[in-house]
């Protein structure tokens, strides 16, 4: 029994769409990169601590802050039942 020919019978589409090329993904991050505002900026509008220290540092400084008003909010008791 001859086999019938299988390359006219294989369905070579893509199973995904195709991506657009990458240039144009390369050009929206430059655009994006162009715009984006300096550390001066980002610190008058307290988004980064004014300080010389590591972002990192100055989180964990941030975190530290604030860990005795956490401590005292979990000391506190619960208001009395109604």
């Amino acid at each position: 029994m001859a086999s019938p020919d299988r390359s006219s019978s294989i369905d070579e589409t893509t199973i995904t769409p195709v991506r657009p090329a990458s240039h144009v993904r390369q050009n929206s991050l430059e655009k994006h990169l162009q715009h984006r505002p300096d550390p001066q900026e980002l610190k008058d509008r307290h988004i980064l601590l004014d300080t010389n220290a590591a972002p990192a540092t100055d989180s964990l400084k941030k975190g530290l802050e604030n860990r005795p008003h956490r401590e005292d909010l979990v000391e506190r008791p619960c208001p009395l039942p109604v």
